[in-house]
C-alpha cells in the first residue's frame, strides 16, 4: 500500500514552491495596526493576485502596489497645498514611475517615489 505521511505530501509542496513571485510590489508596512501573525510564507500562499507581505511585525497576504519604490514620508499637518482630492486609486492610474501615495490630506495623488 502506498507510503502516508510526510512523503505523500512531496509533490504538492514541491509545486508550490516552483510558483514565481507575483506582480508588484508589498506596500510599506503599516506599524499603526499590530498585526503579529503570519498568515503566509510565500505569494503562491495568497489568493489571485494578492502578494505575502511583511504586515507590522508577521506577514499578511496584501493587495501589492505595481510599480516599485516607496511613497515619500507624509508629515502630519503640513498637508500638499491644492492637492485635497483623490486623484487616482491604484498606481496604474500614474503616468511614467509615479505610484499612487498618501499625500498628507488624507487622501492620494500620484508622486515620484523614493527609491
Amino acid at each position: 500500500h502506498p507510503a502516508a505521511g510526510p512523503a505523500a505530501l512531496a509533490p504538492a509542496h514541491a509545486l508550490r514552491l516552483c510558483l514565481a513571485a507575483k506582480a508588484g510590489v508589498c506596500p510599506d508596512p503599516v506599524m499603526e495596526a499590530v498585526n503579529c501573525t503570519v498568515g503566509c510564507q510565500s505569494d503562491g500562499d495568497c489568493e489571485s493576485t494578492l502578494k505575502c507581505c511583511p504586515a507590522a511585525c508577521g506577514m499578511a497576504c496584501q493587495k501589492p502596489d505595481e510599480k516599485p519604490g516607496t511613497c515619500p514620508p507624509v508629515s502630519p499637518g503640513i498637508p500638499m497645498l491644492g492637492v485635497c482630492t483623490n486623484q487616482c486609486k491604484t498606481d496604474s492610474n500614474c503616468s511614467g514611475n509615479q505610484k499612487c501615495c498618501r499625500n498628507g490630506c488624507g487622501k492620494v495623488s500620484c508622486v515620484t517615489p523614493l527609491h
